[in-house]
Formats: structure tokens, sequence, C-alpha cells
């Protein structure tokens, strides 16, 4: 688990990043959309979503 969540936040970062430095070009005003992840391992997107376990 901790694999896909390291990935996972790894993932987030660089987009976040990525979103924070085509600003910074002043190409856009923004980006409106949000950051969207898709993640196939249920218990990397709960731990994500709520920071806690189910067991």
């Amino acid at each position: 688990m901790a694999v896909g969540f390291i990935a996972f936040f790894k993932a987030s970062n660089h987009g976040i990043w990525l979103g924070n430095f085509i600003t910074n070009l002043c190409v856009v005003n923004g980006i409106k959309k949000p950051l969207k992840i898709n993640c196939d391992n249920n218990s990397i997107v709960l731990y994500s979503n709520n920071n806690k376990s189910t067991t």
C-alpha cells in the first residue's frame, strides 16, 4: 500500500506543480478544472480521501 500511496502522492505533486508553472507563464489566467487523477486501488483512494483505515 505504501508504494501505491507514494506514487499517487508524487503524481498529485507533479500535477499541482504543472498547474502552477502554466499559470506563472501567464499563458492562461488560471486553470479552472480541478486536478483529476485516476487510481484503481481502492485502499489508496480511501486513504487519500479520508486519511483513515478501514481496519
